[in-house]
């Protein structure tokens, strides 16, 4: 904040600092989803903190439906800023071009500003820090997660006030711009799906054992032999499973523990971050294999621990078992334990590299 602050002495004539506490008209958080349905049916979008992309915009790719609980809906002119996210992702922010029926969830704070206010100007700016990392650097610290809290926010973010006039023209040349990058973005979705074709290529071979074709050869003393591990009951279509020398093909159970983790709800045991655990379900599988850590409910430690057997670790691979069956991510190194809802706990035994098995789902999740 400091760094920040230390740049009044660079602002342009006639600008002033001034806080959300002087210009908002209020500042309100949203409510958890709760129950939800996947259909949009009789419900309302309910927005969340991956509906704010990393360019400060809002992404509906992916949006979750609820009743609308009698919620004042998101409108023309409303800031919609991240509260709570990994620290990294703590502060996205974007604001409503046009009115919604759209609803939004308790990890995002709406802010409505006064008229003689550019609710983009601001916008902009909350997410132009977000991206310099003055919220990384000012965010409560929970157990994966992260918050600031709306105290902080009304009274701790330094804004630089450029008069109404000024504000329009800045917003209208910060969004042409832009556009420019959103184009020249447009055109490298054919490379990102030329990318997407070559990795399948790429795992594709490592399973076949083309990668490690020359390292084989010239190590055949350490490829002699299978390793001792129980296959029965593996029928395969000998045509198209060829293994390379040294290698075998094995049932999952016979060099993974697996186990399912809890089924059914548990909203009544959620908690604050401070206060529980968190939770990870097949909603926070990411479609490249990795844990997502944009939204994440937290279940008291008295229920997490009365269900040991729910909980997960670095190095445990989660898989989704609705939905996109099949789909799964790594528990990365350095994250906490956590407890799994309705998703596949697959835990590697030691002669398993978990990458490697990670590597394997992503490969058969990935076929065609």
């Amino acid at each position: 904040m400091t760094q920040i602050v230390n740049e009044v002495s660079q602002l342009p004539q006639g600008w002033a600092w001034t806080t959300l506490s002087e210009i908002a008209l209020a500042i309100n958080p949203g409510f958890p989803s709760g129950k939800w349905q996947r259909a949009e049916g009789q419900c309302i979008p309910h927005l969340r903190p991956m509906n704010i992309d990393i360019k400060g915009t809002i992404n509906l790719s992916e949006v979750k439906y609820v009743q609308s609980q009698n919620s004042k809906p998101l409108i023309k002119g409303d800031i919609l800023f991240n509260n709570t996210n990994s620290p990294k992702l703590i502060g996205k922010t974007a604001y409503i071009k046009e009115d919604t029926n759209w609803a939004y969830s308790n990890h995002m704070t709406r802010i409505k500003v006064h008229s003689f206010i550019n609710p983009g100007y601001v916008s902009h700016y909350l997410h132009h820090i977000f991206l310099r990392g003055f919220f990384l650097s000012n965010c409560i610290h929970h157990v994966n997660q992260a918050s600031v809290n709306s105290t902080f926010l009304k009274e701790k973010v330094p804004i630089p006030l450029a008069p109404l006039e000024e504000q329009a023209r800045i917003v209208s040349k910060v969004e042409e711009l832009f556009s420019f990058l959103d184009a020249g973005t447009e055109s490298l979705h054919k490379v990102q799906a030329q990318l997407k074709r070559y990795r399948q290529a790429v795992l594709k071979y490592a399973f076949e054992g083309k990668l490690t074709e020359e390292w084989r050869q010239t190590h055949k003393e350490q490829t002699e032999s299978k390793p001792k591990i129980l296959t029965e009951g593996i029928t395969f279509d000998e045509d198209s499973c060829e293994e390379p020398k040294g290698w075998e093909f094995v049932v999952l159970s016979s060099i993974t523990k697996v186990s399912v983790g809890h089924v059914g709800p548990v909203s009544k045991y959620y908690t604050t971050p401070d206060e529980g655990i968190s939770m990870l379900s097949t909603a926070n599988i990411s479609d490249d294999g990795l844990v997502r850590l944009d939204e994440i409910n937290y279940v008291n430690r008295e229920f997490s621990e009365k269900n040991k057997s729910k909980k997960i670790y670095p190095g445990d691979i989660i898989v989704a078992r609705h939905g996109d069956s099949g789909s799964a991510a790594r528990i990365p190194d350095g994250f906490k334990e956590a407890f799994c809802l309705n998703a596949v706990i697959v835990r590697p035994a030691e002669l398993v590299l978990p990458r490697f098995l990670e590597a394997v789902f992503r490969f058969h999740g990935n076929r065609e």
